[in-house]
């Protein structure tokens, strides 16, 4: 059916751009400003937009930028600053790290901020509301600029929203941070048994504690986290689990994800309650407490004391295990100057400081600094079970050690080490790796078997767009008898169709005014008497477009009629895709479908819907298993559990 649509007006919104001529630093160029008129806070005059602090001829004799004051010949110094100062723009560095922040028209009712966020001189990219951590804080994105994002006052990665508002911990994703080792420590994993216990981290680990917990009404939530600044915070705000036990009657589990920010003290406490509709809450039936010490990354003092030391530097790859001739050979990397205690039949390289220094770096990326164990002035009592192969790093006083054990893990971790070698090194790599290529086979078998299958999901079927004179010819294998007797059945259904049109639009010119005047007389029953009315044009539609499409299908054979509805039957078996039909499914609803559409008017709605019925009630009852019906059953909605914000009382 063609709608009629009605234009009930436009609303234009004049462009915000800057004034002409304005004196606008790099970061402040090519932004959008609102044209109403702002005071200098200098002299008082009128500036050359409300976002502008300083006019022109203040902006001319202090050398600064318009809007932001920010110098306006050479670039704005760099700080070192581990804090960022929200109240004012700078550009901060650290490391490999770089934030441009700006605050314009700063304690102005056209207040905005932006912050240009890049690491290693590349931007990090971002959705809005996406969080990443970096050495200032937590940040959050909100759009790429002031003027294309819906807050309008702020945008860009920022510490902190409009004046100083906290951030939306509970929306966008956490993005990795782009210096996060590759092998980061693993999470340490709690349950309701470290309930007032004390635990140990290192910054840049997680912690995550399953507590019990009833279904809803009954939920956790986090009640306080008191510390040094951000020493923990919080990644999510909890998530029940319930237990895959069917008909056993034990509690899920309520999960809750931290993250270790900085070194210091932190004490956490989560609260368990029953929701209730009362706006004042009932008081916690019992509390989790836990005390988390964060220490600092070793990684980082190991690295540097590491380099430092370049000339003593060793490092050996050993294998300890039975084996009938070297197949595992051990090998050991030092520059010229160490001094080297070699393991009986292995292979001694040389290699340059430099290189060294990539391969310390290796290991700071791969969190082997991080999670090696110092065995200076400590002897192990005895050597490692084997298989496995074991490495260790000596330099400056520190033997840094870690078992890699003996699997598909510790494979791609000599694969990471070889890309960092060159020379004599790689081609020692390359040897040792080349001798376990038959275990590769078979550890990334066990792996491939172990995985479960995952399910293509099927999309729905797509609509053929095509006319139904040329879908026909194209799945009957038409005559070119049949197509010409097409060709004229399709010019008389348009033309006889543009004449219904035609006549439609005058009658529903005719409602669209009874309407109307009904409307403003007040006249309820001549109200809906025009709805009637057009309710039977659009039924009359719908039959009209019935018998020509009856008519169209009247010139095929009995086979080719066959082929047609078994062409058909793809829409009800696409409503089954979830069920993962067989293929001798499928074929029983296709001899069903034909059975039924065999010899039926067309024309007749409701006889066509009383097939359908009768279709699905088939395939319900006497074709789909219980597994498939029960993949076919619609997900319950998740659990939405009330008041689970950060309580601070």
């Amino acid at each position: 059916m063609k709608r009629l649509v009605i234009a009930l007006g436009v609303l234009v919104v004049p462009a915000l751009v800057a004034p002409v001529g304005a004196e606008l630093c790099q970061t402040c160029k090519g932004r959008y400003y609102p044209g109403d008129l702002g005071k200098c806070v200098v002299c008082g005059k009128e500036t050359g937009g409300g976002a502008f602090v300083l006019c022109k001829k203040c902006s001319a004799k202090l050398g600064q930028c318009e809007h932001c004051r920010a110098p306006l010949k050479g670039p704005r110094p760099v700080l070192k600053s581990v804090r960022v100062d929200t109240k004012k723009s700078g550009v901060y560095a650290l490391g490999k790290w770089k934030y441009e922040y700006n605050i314009g028209a700063a304690g102005t009712r056209n207040e905005n901020r932006l912050g240009r966020l890049t690491y290693n001189g590349k931007p990090i990219a971002g959705k809005e509301y996406d969080r990443i951590w970096t050495p200032w804080g937590l940040m959050q994105h909100f759009g790429q600029d002031v003027s294309l994002t819906k807050h309008m006052v702020h945008a860009g990665w920022l510490l902190k929203r409009y004046r100083d508002g906290p951030l939306y911990w509970e929306t966008g994703r956490l993005l990795p941070s782009p210096d996060a080792p590759a092998n980061p420590p693993a999470p340490l994993e709690l349950d309701d048994s470290a309930n007032g216990k004390k635990v140990s981290v290192i910054a840049g680990q997680r912690i995550i504690i399953r507590l019990n917990s009833n279904p809803r009404p009954w939920y956790w939530l986090i009640g306080k986290v008191e510390g040094e600044g951000e020493t923990i915070v919080h990644v999510d705000n909890g998530k029940y689990v319930p237990r895959d036990q069917k008909g056993a009657k034990v509690p899920g589990r309520f999960i809750f994800t931290f993250l270790a920010t900085r070194p210091g003290t932190a004490k956490l406490t989560l609260k368990y309650r029953k929701a209730s509709r009362r706006k004042i809450q009932a008081p916690a039936i019992k509390t989790f407490t836990l005390t988390v010490a964060v220490k600092p990354d070793p990684a980082v003092e190991r690295a540097k004391k590491l380099k430092a030391n370049l000339d003593s530097l060793k490092l050996t790859l050993r294998y300890y295990g039975q084996q009938g001739k070297p197949l595992y050979r051990s090998f050991c990397l030092s520059v010229p100057l160490a001094i080297v205690d070699a393991v009986p039949g292995s292979d001694h390289v040389t290699i340059s400081k430099k290189q060294a220094e990539k391969i310390i770096d290796h290991l700071a990326g791969d969190g082997f600094l991080a999670r090696s164990m110092n065995l200076s002035g400590i002897k192990l009592a005895k050597s490692p079970d084997g298989p496995t192969y074991t490495i260790r790093a000596w330099a400056g006083g520190l033997v840094l050690y870690e078992n890699l054990g003996w699997d598909l893990k510790m494979l791609k971790r000599l694969d990471a080490l070889q890309g960092v070698l060159d020379g004599e090194g790689a081609k020692a790599m390359d040897k040792l790796l080349a001798r376990m290529s038959g275990l590769r086979k078979e550890w990334e078998k066990a792996v491939a078997i172990s995985k479960p299958a995952v399910k293509p999901i099927k999309k729905p079927l797509a609509p053929d767009k095509s006319p139904l004179h040329v879908q026909l010819a194209k799945v009957c294998g038409l005559s070119e008898e049949q197509k010409k007797e097409l060709a004229g059945l399709v010019a008389e259904r348009d033309k006889a169709m543009k004449d219904f049109y035609a006549g439609m639009v005058v009658e529903m010119t005719g409602i669209k005014t009874m309407v109307a005047e009904a409307r403003a007389s007040g006249d309820r029953d001549a109200e809906k008497a025009a709805f009637v009315r057009m309710r039977r044009i659009q039924a009359s539609e719908g039959r009209i477009k019935r018998q020509w499409r009856a008519k169209l299908i009247a010139v095929l054979k009995p086979s080719q009629e066959v082929k047609w509805f078994q062409y058909q039957a793809r829409w009800v078996i696409d409503k089954y895709r979830k069920a993962n039909l067989t293929a001798d499914q499928i074929d029983k609803i296709k001899t069903a479908y034909v059975k039924q559409m065999m010899g039926v008017d067309l024309t007749d709605a409701k006889a066509l819907g009383e097939i359908s019925r009768k279709i699905n009630d088939y395939i319900t009852t006497k074709l789909l298993t219980d597994a498939q019906r029960k993949a076919m059953k619609p997900k319950p909605e998740p659990v939405v559990v009330p008041e689970r914000a950060v309580d601070t009382g």
